[in-house]
C-alpha cells in the first residue's frame, strides 16, 4: 500500500473529524482541511479509510490479520493501477484536446489568412469594377460626342448635297441658258451684221438718189425712215446682246461658285469615314470594356460565394 505524499493517519485524522462534524469526507473536503496533497493521493487514503470502517463494523466477519492485510493491499494495489490508468487516459486526453486546440488556431490563422485574401480580392475587384465602370462612362461619353459630331457632319453633308443638287441644277440650267444665249448671241450678231449690211447698201443708194434727182425726195425719205426703222432695230439687237451678255456672265459666275462646292463635299465625305472607323473602333472598346466588366462581376460572386463558405465552415468549427 502506497503512501506517498501526504502521510495516511493525517487524512485518517481529517476524515474523523469531519465524521464526527457530520460532514461527508470526500476529497475536496479533505483536501480542504489539510491545504495540500495530492488529489489521487488523498483519495486513496479515503478508500482505504472506509475500507477500514467496513471492516471494522462488520463484526461477523472475523478473518486472519494477514488475509486482511493482502486484501487491502490487493485492493490498494487496484486503486493505484486504475488511478495510474486514469491518469495515463486523462494524460491522453488532454494532450489530444491541446492537439485540437492547436489544430483550431491553425484553422483560424488559415481562416483568418484566407478571410484577409479574400478581403483582398474583392477590394481588388472593386477597384477593378470602379475603374472600369469610370472607363465605360468616359468611352460613351466620348461616343455622345462623336455622334453629335456625326450628327453635325451629317447636317452639314445634307446641307452640301443640297447645295450641290442646286449647283448642279443651277449649272445645268445656266448651261442651257448660256447655250441659248450663245445661240441668241449668234443670231443677234448675225442679225446686226445682216441689218449693218443692208443700213450700208442703203446709205449708198441714198447717196446715188440724192445724186440723181430732186424728184426722188420721196423715196429717199422712205429710205430714210427705213433707214431709222434699221437703226432702231440695230439698238434694240445690241441692247439684247448686252442683257444676254449679263446674263451670261451671271450664270457663269453661279457655275464657278457651284464648282467649289465639290471639294468641299468629297472632304467631308472623307471625314465622314474617317469618323465612322474610329465609331467602329470606339464600338468595338465599349463592347471589350462591357465583357470585362460582365468578367468582373462574376469574379465578385465567386469570391463572394466563397467567403460565405469559408464563413459557414468557421461557424460549424466554433460550434
Amino acid at each position: 500500500m502506497a503512501r506517498d505524499g501526504i502521510e495516511y493517519d493525517k487524512v485518517v485524522e481529517v476524515c474523523e473529524k469531519l465524521k464526527v462534524a457530520g460532514v461527508k469526507p470526500t476529497q475536496r473536503n479533505v483536501r480542504a482541511e489539510l491545504g495540500t496533497g495530492s488529489m489521487t493521493t488523498i483519495l486513496s487514503h479515503i478508500n482505504e479509510w472506509k475500507e477500514q470502517q467496513s471492516f471494522s463494523s462488520n463484526s461477523e466477519l472475523e478473518l486472519p490479520a494477514a488475509t486482511i492485510s493482502s486484501i487491502k493491499k490487493a485492493m490498494n494495489d487496484a486503486v493505484e493501477t486504475s488511478t495510474q490508468q486514469l491518469q495515463a487516459e486523462l494524460s491522453d486526453t488532454k494532450n489530444q484536446v491541446k492537439e485540437n486546440i492547436e489544430l483550431l488556431f491553425s484553422m483560424e490563422t488559415n481562416i483568418e489568412d484566407l478571410e484577409k485574401e479574400n478581403q483582398k480580392q474583392i477590394d481588388l475587384a472593386e477597384a477593378r469594377e470602379l475603374e472600369l465602370e469610370k472607363s465605360l462612362a468616359a468611352s460613351k461619353n466620348q461616343i455622345e460626342e462623336l455622334q453629335a459630331q456625326n450628327k453635325a457632319l451629317n447636317e452639314k453633308l445634307e446641307i452640301s448635297v443640297t447645295g450641290q443638287e442646286l449647283a448642279r441644277t443651277e449649272t445645268a440650267k445656266a448651261q442651257m441658258q448660256l447655250e441659248r444665249s450663245d445661240k441668241a448671241y449668234d443670231k443677234a450678231e448675225k442679225q446686226i451684221d445682216d441689218l449693218t449690211k443692208e443700213v450700208n447698201d442703203l446709205k449708198g443708194s441714198i447717196v446715188i438718189a440724192e445724186k440723181e434727182a430732186s424728184s426722188a425726195t420721196s423715196v429717199s425719205t422712205e429710205q430714210t425712215k427705213t433707214i431709222d426703222r434699221l437703226d432702231a432695230s440695230i439698238l434694240e439687237s445690241k441692247q439684247a446682246l448686252e442683257l444676254i451678255s449679263s446674263r451670261y456672265d451671271a450664270l457663269l459666275e453661279k457655275y464657278e461658285e457651284s464648282a467649289k462646292y465639290e471639294p468641299l463635299a468629297k472632304e467631308q465625305e472623307r471625314s465622314i469615314k474617317r469618323f465612322e472607323k474610329e465609331q467602329d473602333k470606339l464600338l468595338t472598346e465599349l463592347n471589350a470594356l462591357q465583357k470585362r466588366h460582365d468578367q468582373l462581376i462574376i469574379d465578385h460572386q465567386n469570391l463572394a460565394k466563397s467567403e460565405s463558405a469559408i464563413k459557414t465552415k468557421l461557424e460549424l468549427l466554433e460550434k
